[in-house]
């Protein structure tokens, strides 16, 4: 593996009854990074990584993972991917009530793809293998282009947090196998439990898209209210400045994420076939991340939890799922 190198480090234990932050440190934007820490936590927790621009303006954007519950001191080590908008990061835990929290040696370091590399492979050991997804995708000759030609691809991820895990997914080093002289940028435009019935409104497109100067847009989440016209809304507010190419997906993960039902709801079945007619009409792309997910896991063997760092959020178990279907998506 290649040289590390520090750039955030905090050797002293601390005891954690409610939150704990470290300082800001600078970064480099689309760079990964390793988090790495030791804790004993009577109950799952959450470890994040705030991220900030360069005027130290704290993003919507962030990183999080689970501090695993162990009654014995556990190594954590969790990679992520700096946006290309950020300049500076913290980080941050959060005791989601545990009685018991306490968390020593938390380092940051800078790392390559190759490093990378070896921890999903690493990782990915503990999970199925993921199949081999045949995805009729339309919509996508540019983006499928400009990765066969290299050069950079800018991505902007819209959406709520769910979307935020996808952004914070590693797709774009498992692409960077098949197509190493691309460079992605990504970009994730987020907000909490929102969807495009926000977005749609005032110059809100224009600033959390349109401004970057996106390649693809990829829209999503579970917090679109199954408000098909404000999706559509949105879209056209970016082909008004832009002949970009979008994707639209539904909800991974989530309330509706649950793998054990055996059948989607009619209100999630009903918002699938809408969004899936508005990408004829439109001509985009809609991708039913929602049953993907939900086979792999059903598949898996494994229990939902499995898969979360809390209720409705993915840890980097669920992330390497949004991975591959990301891969599988945008690959050959």
């Amino acid at each position: 593996m290649c040289k590390s190198t520090f750039v955030y480090h905090s050797l002293q234990p601390a005891t954690i009854n409610k939150k704990w932050s470290g300082r800001v440190f600078s970064v480099k934007k689309g760079t990964f990074y390793q988090m790495s820490f030791s804790s004993i936590a009577s109950k799952k927790s959450l470890c994040f990584v705030n991220f900030y621009n360069s005027e130290r303006k704290k993003l919507t954007a962030d990183f999080c993972s689970e501090i695993r519950k162990s009654n014995k001191l556990l190594d954590h080590t969790y990679f992520f991917r700096t946006f290309s908008n950020v300049a500076f990061a913290k980080v941050v835990l959060e005791n989601q009530g545990s009685k018991i929290l306490r968390v020593k040696n938390i380092t940051v370091e800078e790392k390559e793809y190759q490093d990378i590399d070896v921890w999903i492979a690493s990782e990915s050991r503990k999970i199925p293998v993921f199949p081999l997804l045949k995805i009729e995708k339309k919509h996508l000759t540019k983006t499928a282009e400009l990765l066969k030609t290299g050069g950079k691809l800018k991505i902007v991820f819209l959406g709520d947090s769910i979307v935020n895990d996808m952004a914070n997914s590693f797709f774009d080093a498992l692409l960077r196998r098949v197509y190493p002289a691309v460079k992605i940028e990504v970009i994730s435009s987020v907000r909490n439990t929102t969807g495009c019935w926000y977005f749609k409104h005032g110059n809100r497109v224009k600033k959390l898209v349109i401004d970057y100067s996106p390649d693809l847009v990829i829209i999503g989440g579970i917090s679109h209210r199954n408000d098909v016209s404000s999706i559509k809304s949105v879209i056209e507010k970016i082909r008004r400045y832009t002949d970009v190419e979008i994707v639209v997906t539904n909800g991974a993960f989530g309330k509706t994420g649950n793998p054990w039902k055996q059948t989607r709801s009619n209100t999630e079945d009903e918002f699938s076939v809408k969004l899936k007619k508005l990408s004829d009409d439109m001509k985009f792309m809609f991708f039913d991340t929602a049953k993907f997910c939900r086979q792999y896991i059903h598949q898996s063997g494994k229990p939902y939890s499995f898969f979360l760092r809390d209720n409705i959020h993915p840890n980097h178990y669920g992330r390497f799922i949004l991975s591959y279907l990301l891969f599988y998506l945008l690959s050959p």
